[in-house]
């Protein structure tokens, strides 16, 4: 501190500079300290590892930004649409889909789409040049989830309007609208649901992620691994062939929270409710470990590295809306499966549970005077525990700031 106030000193009236801290304590402290001076203070919401000379400074019109990128999502999704899914609907349509290979090609050209519109999403990001990490990543965690969750009912309707008398039904209803109300239309349409979104959840949340897993992360290294063996490869050209996969923390995330959503769909679509509740049981155990370890790297270690405000643990809690929703309406989905209950009463238990959550994420991110939106979770939790304790960063080696700083100390330049 004794070596910012000199800095701070010194400074002329037409002056100015950048300053990056270790810990917000630092950060708030030296705020406060400089409220009433002659010269003003700004807080920038740019992460250390991002600065680089010709960014630095406060951005601006972030909400604007990714208001047009939005506009822009709404109409690569239409676009998806028309390029990826009418192929894939219409050969489904027009072949019976009997062999394995056959659903497991299809499956890889919808998620050639999807990782085409990532792809996408993160050019119109980089060109309308938005820096700060936290928003782009919470952005693109946002919009990936519900991308998988537009492709689930995309093809579950599909496949239950192909196989299983849809058009046919849906004709009926046109004719008779009684029969919307009747016991057998109730447990015809829950069983040729569930059996098309059985066979969407096989193809698209086991077989294809898996087989894409063993590619990546063994197959793969275990070619190269052999190839650098083998072969005299030149050392740039080995070193890169040995390089370890990676994975994007907002997309694993993305990833792990719609399969727990099309597990807690399973509860409406079983024959009965202990059925349901097992197949529910098995696939959360498989999900929960993955899940509890990318929930872990994104609210705990990546909030003191890599994101300075909250605006991520905003989009992760908001994302968890959808999947408390349905376990919120499923007892009255039950209720009105066996006869007792109406369809209004499973309306009025989603709406009371959006209502409640709102209020609650209202409550846990609203600005107070004791909390700063600069702080992250992780360290409000933790401030009862550590005291001050001040945790190291990483990001020293590749940032300009203290590189020029560790230059100037080394040759005597101040």
């Amino acid at each position: 501190m004794e070596e910012i106030n000199e800095f701070f000193s010194k400074l002329k009236g037409s002056g100015e500079c950048f300053l990056t801290f270790e810990s917000t304590n630092d950060c708030r402290s030296v705020l406060e300290r400089f409220h009433d001076k002659e010269f003003k203070l700004y807080q920038c919401e740019v992460e250390p590892e991002n600065i680089i000379w010709e960014n630095i400074g406060y951005e601006s019109h972030v909400n604007r930004k990714v208001f047009g990128i939005s506009m822009v999502t709404i109409a690569i999704l239409m676009a998806y649409i028309v390029l990826f899914f009418v192929p894939y609907a219409f050969y489904t349509i027009t072949s019976p889909m009997t062999h394995i290979l056959e659903i497991l090609v299809l499956g890889l050209f919808v998620e050639f789409g999807n990782i085409l519109i990532s792809l996408i999403l993160r050019n119109l990001i980089d060109k309308a040049g938005i820096i700060n990490r936290e928003v782009v990543d919470s952005y693109l965690m946002f919009c990936k989830y519900f991308i998988r969750l537009i492709n689930l009912f995309l093809n579950v309707g599909l496949s239950h309007f192909i196989n299983y008398g849809g058009r046919s039904k849906a004709l009926s209803f046109l004719e008779h609208n009684p029969y919307l109300e009747s016991p057998s239309f109730k447990v015809g349409e829950e069983v040729s649901f569930g059996l098309s979104f059985s066979i969407y959840v096989v193809n698209v949340f086991v077989l294809i992620p898996n087989a894409l897993f063993l590619l990546e992360h063994y197959i793969i290294p275990i070619v190269n691994s052999f190839l650098v063996l083998t072969l005299d490869f030149e050392p740039k050209s080995a070193a890169r062939l040995m390089q370890y996969s990676t994975f994007s923390l907002f997309s694993y995330y993305s990833d792990d929270m719609s399969n727990l959503t099309c597990c807690l769909l399973l509860f409406f679509l079983i024959k009965d409710q202990k059925q349901g509740s097992l197949v529910f049981l098995s696939l959360l155990v498989s999900y929960i470990l993955n899940y509890a370890k990318s929930q872990f790297i994104l609210l705990r270690r990546s909030s003191r590295k890599l994101y300075s405000t909250w605006r991520l643990s905003y989009f992760t809690y908001i994302m968890w809306a959808f999947p408390t929703l349905l376990l919120a309406v499923c007892p009255r989905y039950w209720d009105w499966r066996g006869g007792e209950g109406t369809i209004i009463s499973i309306f009025i238990n989603a709406v009371l549970h959006i209502v409640l959550y709102t209020f609650i994420i209202h409550i846990v991110f609203s600005k107070t005077s004791t909390l700063d939106t600069e702080i992250t979770l992780s360290e409000v939790l933790e401030d009862n525990f550590f005291n001050g304790f001040e945790m190291e960063l990483d990001y020293k080696a590749h940032n300009p700031v203290y590189k020029f700083k560790k230059f100037a100390s080394q040759y005597n330049f101040f």
